[in-house]
């Protein structure tokens, strides 16, 4: 594997935390003594930020679709709901 993938697979297995409590702090110590890797270290975790805030949004888009489809095909049933909580 090029060093490189090596790294970043370190980097990665660190961010999820799989690697034995002994190598972590090794490369926690790395971190601290490697400007590079710490400047990769801290583009990965933003890269896992984006991916997860941008996996958020789409999920939110896709599930406020659902809800609108949902309310417009059963419009009737939702009045009648919306009727017995509504006060009289």
């Amino acid at each position: 594997m090029r060093t490189s993938l090596t790294r970043l697979k370190r980097i990665e297995d660190f961010i999820h935390g799989q690697v034995p409590e002994e190598d972590c702090v090794v490369f926690a110590a790395n971190l601290l003594l490697d400007k590079e890797l710490a400047a990769d270290h801290r583009s990965q975790q933003q890269t896992y930020q984006l991916i997860k805030r941008c996996s958020r949004q789409q999920l939110k888009a896709e599930l406020d679709q659902l809800h609108r489809d949902l309310m417009t095909k059963n419009q009737t049933f939702f009045d009648r709901i919306l009727a017995i909580f509504q006060k009289h």
